[in-house]
């Protein structure tokens, strides 16, 4: 090959190789490049933790989503924040995506700036993190909105609350308990129940004194038509009136029905009647509603007691022979209502819907099918 052939071959090949190195690096230097403000002044996302609360989800969530406008605690869209942001986006106003051609799945920030969402006066719209997290859903973030899902919305609804120090870290925020969780005041568990637990025992010890001063009192009374004396008439049987006849079973009974009435209808309050929030809404009464776990183990052992009260006035009634003629009826119905509350124990049990009734509906299956 001519010596100046391949000189013409070897010029040409540092020349393409010239340009494609200048065409390489043409492009680089003429794009926008990245304002040094804006990147080395943005805060590192949060610190991963292992195993994540709700509200450590939720700090992550908060940093790639929400910081940009309301601060990277919660501050709200300050001056100090925009700050931190290069000139050309410093003026959120005035940028398209929060000007007046903002896109149609998004909205206009307010002249005021996004709020705070931390620090005194915040989130004054809020009472409940029921509340916040159905308003956090809806219209967050700014594009698009309502993008959020439900496990997203619940964790940033969680962080918040810990931004404003009133977050519980061991609670795990939910449709069924956040409606007993204040956004402006602290999560915490309620105190011991042994006040109540005594105060509920005063109140039962001077019932049963008026009880027995009453039914003193109307004894020396003749007249009729009295509720009390048709319960319990002033004249019976002597030997039929002794404790160790009655055992007091019939009017522990009595007892027991009423107390589970009073704390049926409280724990309605909270219970949900529903598969998936059961179990949680029975958590939520014991741990978070001031008294709750007073209330539902009154519920619980009122239930059980009643059905021990009921065996042994059955009992009685079949020692003594008071099923008999001319009581016959009498004794029909009490079978009845023993039959009835049996099976109200028993599907109130199963109400909790958590793990523990598994073996009671196997049982009780297994009952109807022998």
């Amino acid at each position: 090959m001519p010596i100046q052939f391949r000189k013409l071959i070897l010029i040409s090949a540092a020349l393409f190789l010239l340009g494609g190195a200048l065409g390489w690096a043409g492009p680089a230097s003429a794009s926008r490049p990245e304002h040094p403000a804006a990147l080395s002044t943005r805060p590192s996302p949060p610190p991963t933790v292992y195993p994540p609360s709700q509200s450590d989800t939720g700090a992550q969530v908060y940093w790639g989503m929400c910081q940009d406008c309301h601060g990277d605690q919660g501050q709200g869209l300050a001056a100090e924040w925009r700050a931190a942001y290069a000139p050309d986006y410093q003026n959120c106003w005035a940028a398209g995506c929060h000007g007046e051609d903002a896109p149609s799945n998004s909205f206009t920030i307010p002249e005021a700036g996004a709020p705070a969402l931390a620090g005194p006066g915040a989130l004054p719209r809020f009472s409940t993190a029921l509340e916040l997290e159905a308003y956090i859903q809806e219209n967050m973030p700014l594009f698009p909105t309502g993008s959020l899902t439900e496990d997203q919305a619940w964790e940033l609804t969680a962080y918040l609350l810990s931004l404003n120090a009133v977050g519980n870290p061991s609670l795990t925020l939910s449709s069924t308990n956040s409606g007993a969780i204040p956004v402006h005041s602290q999560i915490s568990p309620p105190e011991s129940s042994l006040p109540g637990a005594l105060l509920l025992s005063l109140c039962l010890i001077l019932g049963a004194v008026g009880c027995s001063a009453g039914k003193k009192y109307l004894q020396t009374k003749t007249g009729t038509g009295n509720f009390y004396l048709h319960l319990h008439p002033a004249t019976i049987p002597a030997n039929q009136a002794r404790f160790g006849y009655t055992l007091g079973a019939g009017g522990l009974a009595a007892f027991f029905c009423l107390v589970l009435l009073i704390t049926g209808l409280l724990e309605t309050y909270y219970y949900l009647p529903d598969p998936g929030g059961a179990a949680e809404s029975i958590q939520t009464l014991a741990t978070l509603v001031p008294y709750g776990d007073l209330v539902r183990n009154a519920h619980f052992w009122s239930a059980q007691l009643l059905v021990l009260a009921l065996m042994i006035h059955l009992g009685r009634i079949i020692l003594t022979g008071a099923y008999a003629p001319p009581r016959r009826f009498n004794y029909l119905l009490g079978m009845t209502l023993l039959v009835m509350a049996l099976l109200l124990d028993f599907t109130g049990y199963l109400l909790r819907w958590d793990q523990g009734v598994r073996w009671a509906l196997v049982v009780g299956t297994n009952l109807l099918k022998t």
